[in-house]
C-alpha cells in the first residue's frame, strides 16, 4: 500500500511541481510524457557511467571471490533485486530449456537481494528441479561486485522493466556478454554490444544465452 501511494500520488505530484527533471534513459523520458504527460523540454536525459572499479579482472584476483562465495569455475549471472518486474521466473523457465538443449550448461547464479513478491521465484526453482544447478548470492559486498561479474560466463537481465539497467553496462565492461530484454531502456544501454531477447518468451532468452555461451565468435564481438 505504501508503494501504491508513492508511485502512484507523489511522483505525479513532483513532476509536476519540478522546475525540471534529470533521467538517465531516454524511455524513462519517454515514459514521463506517455504517462504523466510531461512534456520533453522539461526533461534532459544524462545517462549513467560505470564506476572504474568494474573491469576485467585477472585470475588471481577472482579466486579468492570465488572460494568464498562457492562460485564455480563457470556459470550465468543474474544480479537484482528479487522481484516481479525483473522476470527471474522467466529466466527460470529459460534456464531449464537451456539445460535440455545444454546438459553441461554452467549453473545459474542469482545475486541479489529480496524486494517483493519474492517467495515465488524460491518456489519455482523447486518446482523446476533446479535446485541444484542454481546458487543463491544474497547482499553481496560492492567490492565483490566486479569479481563476481568477471567470473560469470554471460550475464542474463531479461526483465520486463529497467529505468536504466546499470548491471547490464557494469557487466559489459567485466568483459561479460549480456543478454537482456528488448524492453524500456536496455536496449539504448546495451546498444549493439548485447543480445536482446523477448522477456515474454523464455525460448527466446534460452536461445540468446546458448548463442552468448557456445558462438565463440559471437563471445568475442560482443566482450
Amino acid at each position: 500500500a505504501a508503494s501504491r501511494r508513492y508511485y502512484n500520488d507523489q511522483i505525479a505530484w513532483a513532476v509536476r511541481h519540478a522546475d525540471h527533471i534529470l533521467v538517465d534513459s531516454y524511455a524513462t523520458r519517454d515514459d514521463l510524457g506517455n504517462l504523466l504527460s510531461v512534456p520533453e523540454d522539461k526533461v534532459t536525459v544524462h545517462m549513467l557511467g560505470v564506476n572504474q572499479g568494474f573491469r576485467p579482472l585477472p585470475p588471481e584476483d577472482i579466486r579468492p571471490v570465488r572460494a568464498r562465495l562457492g562460485l564455480p569455475e563457470s556459470y550465468i549471472l543474474f544480479v537484482g533485486t528479487f522481484e516481479p518486474r525483473k522476470n527471474i521466473p522467466g529466466l527460470l523457465r529459460a534456464y531449464r530449456l537451456l539445460r535440455q538443449d545444454l546438459p553441461d550448461a554452467p549453473p545459474l547464479v542469482l545475486a541479489g537481494r529480496r524486494g517483493w513478491l519474492y517467495d515465488d521465484i524460491f518456489q519455482q526453482v523447486s518446482a523446476l528441479e533446479l535446485t541444484r544447478h542454481v546458487i543463491w548470492i544474497e547482499n553481496a559486498a560492492q567490492d565483490d561486485l566486479p569479481a563476481i561479474y568477471s567470473g560469470a560466463d554471460v550475464l542474463a537481465l531479461p526483465s520486463h522493466y529497467e529505468g536504466f539497467g546499470l548491471t547490464a553496462l557494469e557487466a559489459m565492461a567485466c568483459g561479460v556478454p549480456a543478454v537482456v530484454a528488448n524492453r524500456s531502456s536496455l536496449p539504448e544501454v546495451v546498444g549493439d554490444a548485447g543480445l536482446l531477447v523477448d522477456p515474454d518468451d523464455p525460448a527466446a532468452i534460452a536461445d540468446g544465452l546458448r548463442r552468448a555461451l557456445v558462438d565463440d565468435v559471437l563471445r568475442a564481438e560482443l566482450i
